[in-house]
This record gives C-alpha cells, sequence and structure tokens, in this order.
C-alpha cells in the first residue's frame, strides 16, 4: 500500500513556486518506509532556475522497486538556464545516493552544461557536455545540427563523444 499527499504554491507572481510532497509505504515482508521532496522554480524574462530534493527511507518501495528497480534514497539537483542573443545556455548539477550491497551509500555527482541556438532558415545546433564527478573517465559530449529541407523534412548530423578522459 502507498498513499501521498503533495502541494504548490506561488506566493506572488514574481517569487516563484515552491513545491512538496510527501509519501508512506508498507510492503509485505521489508515494512513501511517515507519519502519526501521540496522543489523550486523560477521563471523570468530570459532566466530559469530549478532546485530541489528528494529522500527516501530504506523501506520505501513503489511500483518500480516492487518490480526489482533500484531508488536511490537521495537526489538532489539544480539547473539554471539563460537566454541570449549568442543562444540558449544551460548548466546543471545532479547527485544521487544509492545503497550498496554492503548497505553504505553510494554517491554518484554529475555537472551538466548545454548551448543551443538557432540561426538563419531554422537552421539549429546544440551543443551539450556532462561530467561525472566521481569517475576517472567521465566525460561526455554531444553536438547536433539540423535544418529543414521543406516543411515535413530536415537533415541533421551529430557527433558523440562518451566516457573519454580530456585531461
Amino acid at each position: 500500500t502507498m498513499g501521498g499527499v503533495g502541494g504548490v504554491w506561488l506566493p506572488g507572481a514574481r517569487t516563484g513556486v515552491f513545491s512538496g510532497a510527501y509519501a508512506r509505504s508498507r510492503t509485505d515482508g521489508v515494512g513501511g518506509g517515507h519519502q519526501h521532496s521540496i522543489d523550486y522554480q523560477w521563471l523570468g524574462h530570459g532566466f530559469s532556475f530549478n532546485a530541489g530534493t528528494t529522500r527516501r527511507s530504506a523501506g520505501f518501495r513503489d511500483a518500480a522497486s516492487l518490480e526489482g528497480s533500484l531508488l536511490p534514497r537521495r537526489t538532489d539537483s539544480a539547473f539554471l538556464g539563460l537566454s541570449t542573443r549568442a543562444g540558449q545556455w544551460n548548466a546543471g548539477y545532479v547527485r544521487r545516493d544509492d545503497d550498496s550491497d554492503d548497505g553504505n551509500p553510494g554517491t554518484s555527482r554529475y555537472a551538466t552544461f548545454g548551448w543551443s541556438r538557432q540561426f538563419a532558415y531554422q537552421n539549429s545546433v546544440y551543443l551539450h557536455v556532462s561530467r561525472d564527478l566521481d569517475a576517472d573517465r567521465g566525460y561526455g559530449a554531444f553536438l547536433s545540427w539540423s535544418m529543414p529541407l521543406d516543411r515535413l523534412t530536415r537533415i541533421g548530423a551529430s557527433l558523440h563523444a562518451f566516457n573519454r578522459d580530456w585531461s
């Protein structure tokens, strides 16, 4: 069994949106547990920000975890977005704590950076770079370009590089 409650609060037109949720579960053979999350989001002219955290106790289960998927004990994230004449810029950070086989948390942390821009004739370019902050070879990059040929057809090309050591 599982149940929960959540809410969203917008205190004013220029303050951003706050949200939160709480859930409890009880599973035969496992016992019970809880999960709670809080988030904040602000969207302005040319700027956006989002930050949030979710925490789970060891006994919390949802439908996916009953089928074998592992839920992280903790997830924290923060993202920034900026719109300029030079394009759309974004940066992010994610931290995830998982239980390992010995019961100790294993932490994964990632940083991301992205840029995109639309040019004349709807040509668009997108660049995304990510870094696994806890791995020796944890860089990745994705670059793509596309343009329309007609109303229903686009052409594009992309380049991927993952798990590279660029130090």
